[in-house]
């Protein structure tokens, strides 16, 4: 049950780490919730970038990891402690970006909050 709940989670995230990708490479501003107007201010940020690479490329590659060690069903030590890890690492870093839009951005990204939601909701299922 919790690896469909991970392959769900990890399809979600894929949708809008690939939407904000798609809208980057179009030149186009990705379009927020009404009640989230300030994607674009967050995405744009200097904190948008680790190593000069987008944080959503980062992240969709990552849910590709999740998603194929989860739905290929990998479960030898060293895979999963390198998957172990990164999702501890993923949820730390998200957690990170979030108090980075609150005090010095004083902006929140809506897609920004659902993908530290989803990389919560992926620690509880593989790392607890």
């Amino acid at each position: 049950m919790s690896s469909v709940l991970i392959i769900i989670l990890c399809l979600l995230g894929l949708a809008i780490t690939g939407y904000i990708i798609f809208a980057h490479a179009c030149n186009r501003k990705v379009v927020c919730p009404s009640f989230s107007k300030s994607c674009n201010t967050v995405l744009d940020s200097k904190w948008s970038r680790v190593f000069g690479v987008k944080n959503e490329i980062t992240g969709f590659l990552y849910y590709v990891f999740v998603f194929t060690v989860t739905g290929l069903s990998l479960t030898s030590y060293n895979v999963l402690f390198v998957l172990k890890g990164l999702v501890s690492i993923a949820v730390l870093y998200s957690a990170y970006l979030t108090v980075i839009q609150s005090k010095k951005l004083r902006h929140f990204c809506f897609y920004c909050i659902c993908t530290a939601i989803i990389n919560l909701l992926l620690f509880v299922l593989i790392v607890l």
